[in-house]
């Protein structure tokens, strides 16, 4: 004989609908399908806000048009699942394993998304405002069309990460590690990089207003174009860097390194570069 959960799991798989019903009928009740096998199951259509559902397994599901709102999804199997048109608000997906996971469409904001495996991730689309991605792996991540705003990056992992037409702004990103990332055109605007390692990464035509740089390492990354206005760059490492035609209105350059950096164009109106080191062999041609 199969136990009330069994049942309700079954059910969840079999009949969405008598599911709905039964949930609405205990709305008052938390319902708590920890350890459910969910794998290889379409779950389009389904609402499964606040119910608990930690340790699961969705290897490969289909999660089309489905409400997670507040899901409790712990330490989770949620690798290459598909999810399209969804709302995942405010969930929990903290330790939780999303490798090789599509997102399209579909709202995370709010979602507890740290120490998280999201490598070759896929979100296009996507709202992830206000979540808390730090000490995550977003190795090879591919991000279009996002909004990250006021974001927690603590000590995240993006190596070869590619983000397209994205806004960051306002997020966390101390001590955060990307390496050899696309990152092109993108609004870091108001963020917290200090010692940070942002190392041969392309952030060509990126906002970096009003960002700190502190103990960064920018070395050989590209930041031509870049907004660069209000930033703070103290102790920082830019060596052999790409800076040609940046802006740097009123930045502050403390005991930063411009070893072989090239300046070329930059516009470095009420800024005092003579504060950095190695400025000697950095190109430079201001205006």
């Amino acid at each position: 004989m199969k136990s009330a959960k069994l049942e309700l799991i079954e059910l969840l798989k079999t009949d969405p609908e008598e599911f709905f019903k039964y949930k609405q009928k205990n709305i008052n009740q938390k319902l708590d399908l920890s350890n459910s096998d969910l794998s290889h199951t379409n779950l389009t259509d389904l609402d499964l806000s606040g119910v608990v559902l930690k340790n699961a397994n969705f290897e490969d599901a289909k999660l089309d048009n489905i409400n997670l709102d507040n899901c409790d999804l712990t330490n989770c199997n949620l690798k290459h699942i598909i999810i399209h048109n969804s709302s995942a608000k405010n969930a929990n997906l903290a330790g939780s394993d999303l490798d090789w996971a599509e997102f399209k469409n579909v709202n995370l904001s709010g979602c507890s998304l740290n120490s998280t495996k999201l490598t070759r991730v896929f979100f296009d689309n996507c709202i992830i405002d206000n979540a808390n991605l730090s000490n995550s792996t977003l190795n090879k991540a591919v991000l279009n069309n996002s909004s990250l705003k006021n974001c927690q990056l603590i000590e995240a992992n993006l190596y070869w990460a590619n983000i397209t037409n994205s806004d960051l702004s306002n997020s966390n990103m101390s001590r955060i590690n990307i390496e050899r990332g696309d990152l092109r055109g993108l609004d870091f605007s108001y963020c917290d990089f200090q010692e940070s390692t942002l190392f041969w990464c392309d952030f060509s035509k990126s906002n970096f207003l009003s960002v700190n740089f502190n103990k960064v390492n920018l070395e050989r990354s590209i930041l031509k174009d870049c907004n660069l206005d209000k930033v703070s760059l103290i102790d920082a490492n830019l060596t052999k860097a790409d800076l040609k035609n940046v802006s740097m209105r009123s930045t502050v350059i403390d005991k930063t390194n411009l070893n072989q950096a090239d300046l070329r164009g930059a516009i470095l109106k009420d800024t005092d570069i003579q504060k950095a080191i190695n400025l000697s062999t950095a190109l430079m041609d201001s205006k």
